[in-house]
């Protein structure tokens, strides 16, 4: 299924949306732009990263066009205790979008991992820029 940017556009049109066919991170990207006062709900994602981030620094594997690799600037007032619930809130959030496209009923695998048939089919990454929530969602 090819990713119809001009429909997610034209249903959220006022919010900033960088999209990029090849990036390193959407990530990293999301948090360069959350650094230079980017506002909440900036969305930033990509065909494919060359360097995608999973937790404690591993690496993401995203080929091209063959998932979904989104990062979101969320800016509320947020502590780093705050991340293990807005993890667990994006992976319930992604579950139900993959069961709504898909008819596939997903479970999570706390604390960051979406699965089907006990395999990961998604990954979710939170992670502090200054006062602001980056969160990342890999669907492949």
């Amino acid at each position: 299924m090819v990713f119809d940017l001009a429909r997610v556009r034209s249903s959220l049109p006022d919010r900033p949306i960088h999209w990029r066919p090849v990036i390193d991170s959407t990530m990293l990207e999301a948090s360069r732009l959350a650094a230079v006062g980017c506002e909440s709900g900036t969305i930033v994602g990509a065909d494919e990263q060359t360097a995608g981030q999973g937790r404690y620094g591993r690496v993401w594997h995203s080929e091209p066009e063959s998932g979904l690799y989104v990062s979101f600037v969320l800016r509320h007032r947020f502590s780093p205790g705050t991340l293990p619930l807005v993890t667990l809130a994006l992976g319930l959030a992604t579950s139900e979008a993959i069961l709504k496209v898909t008819d596939l009923a997903c479970d999570l695998r706390w604390p960051n991992d979406v699965l089907i048939q006990s395999k990961k089919c998604a990954g979710i990454l939170t992670q502090l820029e200054g006062s602001a929530i980056i969160a990342g969602i890999g669907i492949m």
